[in-house]
């Protein structure tokens, strides 16, 4: 009971040691008796959770990369993961999808070997497995309610450490003017308050609070001495030999009951550059020099261990969104007050919730073409009789979507570096749900306006103007229209593209499109449409499939099935060489409607995140269909006018399918009383005497 306010969720370990010890054992055994705390291993890990290091440059300075993909194993260790760029843009892709999420899926590193601390993967696309229990989750997401946070002062093997007290440092990050847990408290009103207060309350044992309590030096501080030396060793080893230390120490397995875990380094002596650096959705967060008390550097590391990505600015660097602290923020001990950017806090779960909700509203241009709100900046949330929102998304139909908000420079904002009082539009993608980058696209005074040209593809510019703007009343209000513009108010405001199968151009809700109607009736029709001379094709037969394939290829399939019962009745090979173009697959098939499929089982098609492949449905070489780029799979209609014998034992020649006599002297019926033979004992000639007329 003594201990009882001393901090989370998780169970205490009472054999902690023992099992720290045989699961050393174990893994020692597994790859070849070498040592994981030596780093000499050849073989990696027997597990990965995959996640991501983002460093925070110091201004002035040049970091080699910004941001690196990292393994973290069950004993908590980190190893840099070595990508060929293909596999790093396949990887970036996969996060940007949301397909794969940092600090919880397991990398699979079959094939894969590790040199010191880094991981080289084989060739060939990542392959990542979706979180399940026996993974290593790295930390809770949870956003709200109070997080323990535990600070660590790092003293190296010959007392290198930070020369403030536990007491300063412990003021630094809790209790000082302000500070990491006065500015996150005020920037979401109460929402989540960082505490460094223990107790049985939040979920702490007592056994864990006993153990905490031996080696807490000041309200949130501990000291662990590693057996390292800083000024020889990279950032993988310092920070991996004091995780392993804390964790002998308080006899857990970090986070433990913390949320978030912060160490403190003396100096960075290696490849430097970085102030400090976070893991995405993750619990630790490195910090070197006196970077740590800086409150800008302190709230934009929890950033992203809360999942947020950095934020770019109007010359699409990666810091310079100066509205936003995962910009590159304040560097001030006693200087802090300000937040983050619309996009940013579309995201959070301050403000009513994460996403769309009372005080985060979303507009669709290609719904409503003009419309128009009030905002309200975060700074004075607290003070919002009209219950105005903070946010407004501007929906694109993408992933990649637009965020306004009102940049008021007051309460928690006050000290806000850039834009004061302005409206921002910033852009951000994964339909601004998760981890991604966000980059400022412009800050607007009263009257200014911004255009988004050539909206979403559409051909029209939607301009957003900064109609008015308050701020001698309390709150203030920014007023912001938004129009989407016309292209065109008639047909003959619309130029013919000189394309013939895309039909004549007409206007269309303000905007000049091809006509819908193909000049052929269009492959459903049984038509097929020719460029080259500006003619129709009947879809008659045979029916070929080209494919190249891309570093997938046993991903690829693709099967024609009959619309009138769904019934398969043609189907791809199977694909075994990468980025290779296969022969032709070739059927005839009756008259009638069907269904081509093309699927992949990864999900990103096969152009152009990993490979060049493509595809094209051909009718008598004239094509029906063709892509790529079409993530899971897509689909095209098509009906066959004329067909021969469907699906023969043998492809039929590329010469025309239409067996005739070579020479006939009288031409033939249109309507032969007996089918032709499937196989004719006489090659066809190369020019039937009735070709297909243009105009069905």
């Amino acid at each position: 009971e003594k201990h009882k306010h001393l901090s989370s969720n998780f169970d205490d370990t009472p054999f902690y040691a023992m099992k720290l010890f045989l699961a050393s054992m174990l893994i020692a055994s597994a790859v070849s008796h070498e040592s994981i705390l030596g780093r000499s291993l050849q073989a990696p890990p027997l597990d990965c959770t995959i996640n991501g290091a983002a460093l925070l440059e110091i201004p002035g300075e040049i970091l080699d990369a910004d941001f690196v993909y990292d393994c973290v194993n069950r004993m908590g260790e980190t190893s840099r993961l070595i990508l060929d760029d293909e596999q790093k843009n396949d990887l970036d892709a996969q996060v940007k999808r949301g397909a794969v999420t940092l600090g919880e899926d397991q990398i699979e590193l079959a094939g894969a070997m590790m040199s010191g601390n880094a991981i080289t993967l084989p060739n060939g696309r990542v392959k990542v497995n979706k979180s399940t229990s026996k993974g290593r989750k790295l930390g809770t997401l949870d956003k709200v309610g109070l997080k323990p946070i535990l600070v660590v002062r790092v003293i190296d093997k010959n007392g290198k450490a930070r020369p403030e007290s536990d007491d300063e440092i412990s003021s630094d990050v809790f209790s000082d003017a302000v500070n990491l847990k006065s500015q996150l408290s005020a920037c979401s009103y109460g929402e989540l308050t960082v505490t460094n207060d223990y107790s049985e309350e939040l979920g702490f044992t007592s056994a864990q609070l006993e153990k905490i309590s031996e080696h807490i030096g000041a309200p949130g501080v501990m000291n662990a001495t590693i057996d390292l030396d800083i000024t020889e060793n990279d950032r993988y080893a310092i920070h991996d030999a004091v995780t392993s230390k804390v964790q002998n120490l308080l006899e857990i397995t970090l986070p433990g009951p913390f949320d978030q875990v912060m160490y403190v380094v003396e100096k960075c002596y290696g490849s430097c550059g970085y102030a400090a650096y976070a893991y995405i959705n993750s619990w630790m967060s490195v910090y070197q020099d006196f970077y740590y008390k800086y409150v800008g550097v302190q709230v934009h590391e929890l950033g992203h261990n809360f999942g947020l990505a950095h934020s770019g600015g109007l010359n699409g660097a990666t810091y310079t969104d100066h509205t936003c602290m995962m910009g590159n923020p304040l560097y001030s001990d006693n200087i802090g007050k300000m937040c983050y950017n619309p996009a940013k806090n579309w995201q959070l779960p301050w403000y009513g919730g994460a996403g769309a909700g009372a005080y985060k509203k979303v507009f669709d241009p290609f719904v409503d073409s003009q419309f128009s709100f009030e905002l309200i900046g975060i700074g004075e949330y607290d003070n919002n009789p009209s219950n105005l929102p903070v946010v407004v998304k501007i929906e694109t139909g993408t992933a990649n979507d637009f965020f306004i908000g009102f940049n008021r420079a007051f309460g928690p904002n006050v000290e806000n570096d850039e834009a004061d009082n302005e409206v921002t539009l910033v852009e951000t993608g994964n339909n601004g749900q998760s981890y991604s980058q966000s980059s400022l696209k412009a800050h607007l005074t009263q009257g200014e306006s911004y255009t988004f040209g050539n909206f979403a593809g559409s051909g029209r510019d939607l301009v957003i103007t900064a109609d008015s703007i308050n701020i001698a009343s309390a709150p203030g209000t920014a007023s912001v229209s938004a129009v989407l513009q016309a292209a065109c108010a008639s047909d003959s405001d619309c130029a013919d593209d000189g394309i013939f199968c895309n039909g004549d151009e007409v206007c269309i809700n303000g905007v000049c499109v091809s006509n819908v109607i193909n000049p052929c009736g269009g492959v459903v029709a049984g038509y097929i449409c020719i460029e080259d001379n500006d003619t129709c094709s009947q879809i008659d037969g045979p029916i070929s499939v080209e494919l190249t394939t891309d570093n997938g290829p046993a991903e690829i399939s693709w099967n024609i099935k009959r619309k009138s019962d769904a019934g398969i009745v043609f189907s791809s090979p199977s694909y075994a060489t990468t980025n290779t173009v296969y022969p032709p697959s070739t059927t005839t098939l009756p008259s009638g409607e069907y269904t081509f499929t093309i699927s992949d089982s990864y999900g990103d098609g096969i152009c152009c995140s990993y490979g060049n492949g493509s595809y094209k449905l051909k009718s008598n070489n004239d094509l029906i269909a063709e892509g790529g780029d079409y993530g899971t799979g897509e689909s095209k209609d098509f009906t066959v006018i004329s067909g021969t014998t469907p699906n023969p034992t043998n492809p039929p020649t590329p010469i025309p399918t239409n067996p005739l006599t070579p020479s006939p002297t009288n031409p033939p019926t249109l309507n032969p009383t007996n089918p032709p033979t499937p196989n004719p004992t006489n090659p066809p000639t190369l020019n039937p005497t009735n070709p297909p007329t243009p105009n069905p």
